[in-house]
């Protein structure tokens, strides 16, 4: 059997496909069942950013709520009112894809990410000392 310990090149242990398709049920149920994103603990908030490579380990709350109202917004309540005549088809798959490289890319200037790799990736292509916290 599968070794769950054993992630490959994974970062979330499992395809990055699955891992996207997992999101969007989630974006989904959110949506349609309206959940009041001011309503959820901060544990759960957490999780809900980090499945979708939004903010740090710095980050309060407060911005993690409206990060995720927004990624809901682009996601899901957007491309519904886009696609809602069908004359334009939205590829949520690679929207959400697209989004997670950005949410990638804008961690390694945020000096409260997660990740010091990513910030030391991004400080070597400024050619500035590099700094390790």
């Amino acid at each position: 059997g599968a070794d769950p310990l054993n992630k490959g090149s994974s970062p979330f242990g499992i395809s990055a496909l699955k891992h996207i398709e997992s999101v969007t049920l989630a974006d989904e149920f959110l949506v349609n069942e309206k959940v009041d994103i001011e309503s959820i603990n901060s544990a759960l908030l957490s999780e809900a950013c980090s499945a979708r490579l939004i903010g740090s380990l710095g980050w309060t709350d407060e911005a993690r709520k409206e990060a995720l109202a927004s990624w809901l917004q682009e996601m899901e309540i957007a491309p519904r009112e886009a696609t809602s005549d069908g004359k334009v088809h939205y590829n949520g798959n690679l929207a959400r894809a697209a989004l997670m490289c950005y949410n990638v890319v804008d961690g390694t200037r945020d000096s409260g990410a997660d990740s010091s790799l990513l910030r030391v990736m991004y400080q070597g292509q400024k050619k500035e000392p590099l700094i390790l916290n």
